[in-house]
């Protein structure tokens, strides 16, 4: 299919800002830039601000708004597609980081745990040493 050529070469020459794709895929999924606004806890002009980006950066309209609703065009579905794995992707590495951002946490504890410790044993080893030296002399 054309678009999907013209797509494809499109993103390999510039490629494109994650946010305003997690913006568009909302817009697309929700049918209105209010909806995906209230869904992505954004403004409706801030949602409205990242298509009209979108739709510079491609050169090309994404959808044709009329007074009851938006109508995505052919190039919108084809890139609702490519946004879509996109965003599901960025969705799936948050979930996977969240546990290891925990992990991290434990185990930087753990090592602020070892050192204290360590330090405590080293400090109780300064005294025995101190003490030692003050008995056999």
């Amino acid at each position: 299919m054309y678009v999907n050529g013209w797509l494809r070469e499109r993103i390999m020459d510039e490629p494109l800002n994650w946010h305003d794709l997690e913006i568009f895929h909302a817009v697309l999924e929700q049918g209105s830039f209010s909806a995906a606004a209230r869904e992505l806890g954004l403004s409706q002009p801030t949602v409205s601000r990242h298509i009209e980006q979108l739709e510079r950066t491609l050169g090309k309209e994404l959808f044709t708004r009329t007074s009851t609703g938006l109508t995505p065009s052919e190039l919108a579905l084809d890139l609702g597609h490519y946004a879509g794995q996109k965003v599901h992707f960025l969705g799936d590495f948050v979930q996977f980081q969240q546990p290891l951002r925990v992990f991290q946490i434990h185990a930087l504890d753990l090592i602020r745990d070892v050192i204290d410790e360590l330090q405590g044993v080293v400090h109780v080893a300064d005294h025995c040493d101190h003490f030692l030296g003050d008995c056999w002399r």
